[in-house]
């Protein structure tokens, strides 16, 4: 019943007064029962928020919702209870129908909605607010989307324990992260940054943009991306793409050779990436604007905030750049082309950054930078990437990519530096893959990316590989499935 919209009836009145003059109305899909009230009391104030105020219990009929404190108008006719019940979330509206306009009062009113159990409500939003939630958030969750061979609509789900949800009000996900309470997935609509909590999606930006990561820390919420914006110069500019584009075909390669070079002149305007961090949906920029930049994952370690990603420099070569409390730190000395695309914090305070670096033979090698200071994951004969770090322990984990010698692709894991391929490597696999994010939990290490089919025939697989074992989620055949990040609780 979860996963089906269920309408829970348009209408269903509660018709009461300060007369205590009591008239319910059941429908086949919304039932309300067990009505009671207290009388209207005047000038009552209220300092609390709404969920302060309810209480919600599970009966063998359905859930009994105690809601205190409520304003209505004096001398009210209805109350208008409406609600719909869709993926475990019960939203509810309360509202009154007022014979004076001219004066307010308080009851404490309480009803019963038949049907509805603990099993299967997840969350219950009363007048737009979240009151109760029973999340059951153990589980691995991975955000994914599917779209045609070619291009074209995107679907997006998100994953727990095997089974999806369908994501609405987002196109792209690139980054999950889950609370005790609440479900974040950061990503971008066509357009616009935008970041899904428990079934609700807010838009981050009024311009071109994307959300790369979230990280919530003490109830803050932060995300790192890119906004796209105007910029006027009169030199020559290198450019570098965002790694999601919002019209692209293949949605893969994250950034790797998506740079182009734009000549431009005095007064011809021109588009730049800015790098963003939001906190709380409140908006700061990383860089002045000056040179393309991106974000590309945030971490939180106590009152810090840290942020990786690149920026590129007046030479037109990108720079591995990490933002601490807003100050930019260079990771690469700006010669060659670096990327930083993933940040972990240990718990003794050690900074892991992931990345990749172009070298004097023009291969990407991965690295791993500890502190600053820089360790090759791979030998730069082929190109390699790293693209996410996780600390468990003494144990540093690195998910990437790396090129065998026929130049397929192969997912890769590194564990305290020393390589395993997640996919094979020889010249009777055809199949390139990648792996775009680690987390380690319990001992056991998930690997989320996605698998080309044999000879690259066919769309991407989405997979999430459990200790070297994939599963497959979505994509294949006629489809790009494409996944980015997998967070366990």
């Amino acid at each position: 019943m979860k996963n089906l919209a269920v309408l829970l009836g348009l209408v269903a009145f509660l018709v009461i007064s300060c007369e205590n003059e009591v008239q319910e109305y059941h429908d086949e899909a919304f039932k309300v029962s067990n009505l009671s009230y207290t009388n209207c009391i005047q000038l009552k104030s209220t300092t609390s928020g709404i969920s302060d105020r309810v209480e919600i219990e599970f009966t063998n009929e359905g859930v009994r919702i105690k809601y205190y404190d409520f304003e209505v108008a004096c001398d009210f006719s209805a109350i208008n209870v409406t609600g719909v019940f869709e993926n475990g979330v019960l939203k509810i509206t309360q509202q009154f129908s007022s014979k004076q306009s001219d004066c307010t009062c308080h009851i404490d009113v309480s009803y019963t909605i038949n049907g509805m159990y603990e099993d299967e409500v997840n969350l219950i939003i009363i007048n737009g607010e979240e009151v109760y939630w029973h999340y059951d958030l153990s589980g691995v969750y991975v955000p994914v989307y599917e779209f045609p061979n070619g291009g074209g609509f995107t679907k997006v789900k998100l994953w727990k324990n095997g089974k999806s949800i369908p994501l609405e009000g987002i196109n792209y996900v690139t980054s999950v992260f889950v609370t005790d309470h609440d479900v974040y997935v950061a990503g971008f609509g066509l357009w616009y940054a935008a970041l899904w909590k428990n079934g609700e999606t807010q838009v981050l930006a009024s311009s071109q943009s994307t959300a790369s990561s979230v990280f919530v820390s003490d109830d803050d919420v932060y995300v790192a991306g890119n906004e796209y914006q105007l910029k006027n110069t009169g030199a020559i500019n290198k450019s570098g793409l965002s790694n999601f584009e919002p019209d692209f075909n293949i949605g893969y390669k994250l950034g790797i050779k998506t740079d182009v070079i734009t000549k431009s002149f005095s007064g011809e305007t021109q588009y730049v990436n800015i790098a963003k961090l939001w906190k709380n949906g409140e908006s700061l920029d990383l860089t002045d604007g000056k040179f393309d930049a991106l974000a590309k994952s945030v971490y939180v370690s106590g009152k810090d905030v840290y942020v990786a990603g690149r920026e590129y420099n007046e030479q037109g070569i990108s720079v591995a750049k990490l933002w601490k409390n807003g100050e930019a730190h260079d990771l690469s000395d700006g010669n060659h082309e670096a990327w930083a695309n993933s940040v972990f914090i240990s718990e003794n305070g050690d900074v892991y950054v992931a990345g990749h670096e172009k070298n004097e033979k023009d291969m990407y090698v991965a690295i791993l930078w500890k502190n600053g200071e820089a360790i090759k994951l791979t030998g730069g004969n082929r190109d390699g990437w790293a693209n996410s770090v996780f600390v468990s322990g003494n144990d540093v984990y690195v998910a990437g990519t790396e090129r065998n010698a026929q130049g397929w692709e192969v997912a890769k894991l590194w564990k305290n530096a020393l390589s395993q391929n997640i996919t094979k490597a020889d010249y009777n696999h055809n199949v390139s893959a990648e792996a775009h994010s680690v987390y380690v939990s319990d001992g056991d290490v998930y690997v989320a990316g996605f698998v080309w089919n044999e000879n690259n025939s066919g769309g991407t697989v989405a997979t999430l590989w459990k200790n070297g074992t994939p599963q497959n989620l979505t994509g294949g055949g006629n489809y790009h499935g494409l996944t980015y990040s997998v967070f366990v609780k």
